[in-house]
């Protein structure tokens, strides 16, 4: 076998030790023949021999030995050698230079890891890893409708890009330079005059059209002059403003101790004023909770702001300015005064707007009742019959007295009660179109 060899010199000499020893023993055990271990033993195998080799020659008078301790001798040996290679190899290793890293394994008695350095070669710088590089894919040929397209795509680009530029550009012209107020008017009808509501408002010549604020103008003018009740500001180019304000209808006033509170139709409350102003009709039955100037008032009762809103509303919309006062104290028998001499009966809050313009033909439109007769007026039923019941006051003077007359009239003959102005016995109905 590669790596063995026989050592022939050795068997020479264990055999010349047999041979004095079998001498010194004593002639007995000698005719006894050999002894019984020997005798016991196998035949010995052939044993193979290394290529190349002959085999050995023995003296002829030597016994010759078991091939199986020879095997174990030689084995022993083998090891023994092995084991005298490998601590050469570890004391090569310490002595070697160590890599980065290795000493703190050495120090512990940890073996380095890796491979020894070679004593012949020496250590080559490490390599880093080269990066792949990723091929790019050719790029597909494009048909000549597919260039064309993806042409007309730039250009619809370019042109979006160049009105936006456009559009920037006159922006910021417009902020900076151009549309500056020079002119500011104000319409509508209002108590307040021009100079308060511009200077409420808070637009100033010089200053841009777009950069103007209407909601902050607007709500100030709201807030700081309560009888304000509708303002609308427009813009008109280059350089214009219109103010447009419209005072809010007058529902009436409220009697407390210190004088009278005026609300308005809009549940605002206008003004406390000392005096009653001319023109404004009491409020009776009215029960406010929270009333703060500028602000909305609080009724207790939900339902009376509900019907003084309506009422204020429908007597403006049919010119019935001279209404002095409104009660609502009994919500189902609600009573107009006109003028402080015609008493007008509602009833319930129903149909408000039709009984309205038929108060409105009557007094306003028609004049069938003269403008120095007091009395009260039924207009309740105007909805369900078409007719008002009017009740003269004949305590005024005799001159009055004598020229009042009732006249009956019915739906079927209006010509009859257009032209009737008697007197009765102290009652009268009338019919009339609300339409008139």
């Amino acid at each position: 076998m590669a790596g063995k060899e026989y050592n022939f010199d050795y068997f020479d000499r264990m055999n010349q030790k047999e041979k004095e020893a079998k001498q010194k023993q004593p002639a007995a055990s000698q005719s006894a023949g050999p002894p019984a271990r020997e005798r016991n033993r196998p035949p010995p195998a052939s044993s193979a021999r290394p290529p190349g080799r002959a085999a050995p020659t023995r003296p002829p008078d030597s016994p010759g030995r078991d091939e199986r301790e020879m095997r174990q001798e030689m084995a022993r040996r083998n090891r023994q050698a092995a084991r005298q290679q490998q601590e050469q190899t570890a004391y090569r290793r310490e002595e070697a230079p160590r890599r980065p890293g290795e000493e703190g394994q050495a120090s512990r008695g940890q073996k380095p890891k890796g491979k020894p350095p070679s004593s012949k070669k020496k250590d080559k710088p490490r390599k880093e890893p080269a990066v792949k590089k990723k091929k790019r894919k050719p790029k597909p040929q494009l048909t000549p409708e597919q260039r064309a397209k993806r042409k007309r795509r730039k250009w619809i680009l370019f042109y979006i890009s160049l009105f936006l530029a456009v559009v920037a550009a006159g922006v910021t012209l417009s902020v900076t330079v151009l549309f500056k107020i020079d002119t500011i008017e104000v319409t509508g009808v209002s108590r307040y005059s021009m100079e308060e509501i511009l200077e409420t408002s808070g637009i100033q010549e010089g200053e841009n059209l777009f950069m103007m604020d209407k909601g902050a103008a607007i709500e100030r003018l709201e807030q700081e002059l309560p009888y304000v009740g509708s303002v609308r500001i427009s813009r008109h180019l280059p350089g214009r403003v219109v103010i447009q304000v419209d005072d809010v209808v007058i529902a009436g006033a409220v009697q407390n101790v210190a004088g009278y509170l005026i609300i308005g139709a809009n549940g605002k409350a206008l003004e406390q004023v000392s005096a009653l102003p001319e023109g404004v009709p009491v409020l009776i039955g009215v029960d406010l909770s929270q009333t703060e100037i500028g602000q909305m008032v609080t009724y207790a009762d939900p339902q009376q702001q509900e019907m003084i809103e309506s009422l204020a509303t429908i007597a403006h919309d049919n010119d019935l300015d001279q209404i002095t006062q409104i009660d609502i104290s009994d919500p189902y028998n609600l009573k107009l005064v006109y003028d402080d001499r015609i008493t007008i009966k509602l009833g319930l809050p129903t149909d408000l707007d039709y009984k309205m313009q038929f108060v409105r033909s009557l007094i306003v439109a028609r004049q069938e009742i003269g403008e120095n007769e007091k009395g009260e007026l039924d207009v309740s039923l105007a909805r369900e019959t078409n007719e008002a019941y009017f009740n003269p006051d004949y305590s005024i003077s005799s001159s009055s007295t004598a020229s009042a007359s009732s006249s009956t009239s019915s739906a079927s003959d209006p010509a009859s009660s257009a032209d009737s102005s008697g007197v009765s016995s102290g009652s009268a109905s009338q019919t009339a179109d609300p339409a008139a």
